[in-house]
């Protein structure tokens, strides 16, 4: 069960606008997608986006917490199968016995590569897009990371702020 809501992030944004300056400068993906572009994600991925995850997309498409949560940009809309999203999740699908598969069940969509030992991914069965480890080198799945999409995105922004607090203490 969720923890967060949308409205909640959008709140922690505008109340730390350091941490909203730090995270939305522009990126190299450009503005956010159209709606068009999310829809022909999806079919590519045959999956369908959680709506907070879909919510994510068309209002930053991308964001730059302390880690990357991948998205779509505008640049991307042109090539859908250079974002990061669908070709991590479509090369995550690939048979573990060759070099960039992992057996990624076709229900995960990847949002983050964590130093390439192991994917953050949505689970799109979750109507609230609980976010999960898969592990890259075993090919399994490791543990649930958030309850939502929509919580991990709160704790990556909350991340983002503790980092950048500790860092003007030093």
């Amino acid at each position: 069960m969720k923890k967060h809501t949308f409205e909640e992030v959008e709140e922690l944004l505008k109340n730390n606008p350091e941490v909203e300056s730090k995270i939305m400068h522009l990126r190299d993906h450009g503005d956010p997608p159209k709606e068009c572009s999310i829809r022909a994600a999806e079919a590519l991925l045959g999956v369908t986006f959680p709506e907070d995850y879909r919510r994510f997309l068309l209002k930053w498409g991308y964001l730059n917490t302390i880690a990357e949560i991948y998205g779509i940009g505008s640049k991307d809309e042109n090539n859908l199968l250079s974002s990061w999203p669908i070709r991590y999740t479509l090369e995550g699908r690939l048979p573990s016995d060759l070099s960039v598969g992992t057996n990624l069940p076709a229900y995960y969509v990847v949002i983050y590569s964590f130093e390439g030992d192991a994917f953050h991914c949505i689970d799109t069965r979750d109507p609230d897009g609980k976010v999960i480890s898969w592990n890259f080198f075993d090919a399994c799945y490791e543990w649930d990371i958030a309850d939502s999409f929509v919580d991990y995105l709160y704790n990556q922004i909350i991340e983002t702020k503790e980092s950048m607090e500790n860092e003007s203490e030093d």
